[in-house]
């Protein structure tokens, strides 16, 4: 029995889901601290918008690797902080495209900040090499289990 619980906490699986959640909670509270109330999650789909803003939820859910009742819950919950809006797609009536508001286009280098920061964090004491590695195995994990 030892064993197979020493196994489990061994798992690449296990290991990344924890370090996972350690980050999810870690950037969350740094984010409340710094005054701003945004969530990793919300973050996620965030950090797309601010690369490219006015996307459709399908979008989003494909690059956030979320499924559409999530991007529908994240996109409810920041519209509300009125952080997004959604706006009737001119080509496609049927499609709504996210945008980001004056206030989150406001905020946006301080949320990048706190990340950055959060970021050096989790790095620290791990060279680049070692980074490096690090994701092109977690990379190779992605598309190995995407498949």
């Amino acid at each position: 029995m030892d064993k197979q619980i020493k196994q489990t906490d061994t798992s690449i699986g296990y290991l990344v889901g924890r370090t996972s959640r350690a980050i999810m909670k870690r950037l969350s509270k740094k984010f409340l601290s710094a005054g701003f109330d945004i969530t990793y999650e919300q973050w996620s789909i965030l950090v797309h918008l601010f690369n490219h803003d006015g996307l459709s939820q399908q979008e989003l859910s494909q690059m956030a690797v979320k499924d559409k009742a999530s991007i529908t819950r994240l996109v409810n919950a920041l519209e509300k902080k009125n952080v997004v809006l959604r706006i009737n797609d001119q080509l496609d009536k049927r499609s709504r495209l996210i945008y980001l508001t004056n206030k989150a286009k406001e905020f946006k280098q301080d949320l990048i900040q706190v990340v950055d920061e959060m970021t050096a964090e989790a790095q620290s004491g791990i060279s680049m090499e070692e980074m490096e590695s690090c994701k092109a195995t977690l990379n190779k994990i992605f598309s190995n289990m995407s498949s």
